[in-house]
């Protein structure tokens, strides 16, 4: 059986601190931190989730190793961290243009 190594409390203590980060913005309301962070937390939870989808038995195996499993992962959470930004800030501009 596969164990997720590093990637499970990286992704557990990043989903925690933008919920946390995202919680706080609100509270001060900087709405459109609040957005970013949130969009942050939904990704790191998807993520969180997803990743041990692969790991259920009878589940298809679409990766020749483990250690490529991980490599995907990894580069989910990079996209993780840069979609909410990139997003937003396409939303934001195209709210400038109207």
């Amino acid at each position: 059986a596969y164990t997720m190594g590093r990637l499970v409390p990286v992704l557990a203590l990043l989903w925690l601190l933008a919920t946390v980060v995202a919680f706080i913005a609100a509270w001060k309301r900087n709405i459109f931190l609040h957005r970013l962070w949130m969009g942050r937390s939904y990704a790191f939870a998807f993520l969180f989730v997803g990743t041990r989808l692969p790991t259920l038995p009878g589940w298809p195996w679409p990766f020749k190793t483990a250690s490529t499993f991980e490599a995907f992962a990894w580069a989910l959470l990079v996209i993780a961290l840069i979609a909410p930004d990139l997003l937003l800030m396409g939303a934001d501009a195209r709210s400038r243009g109207r």
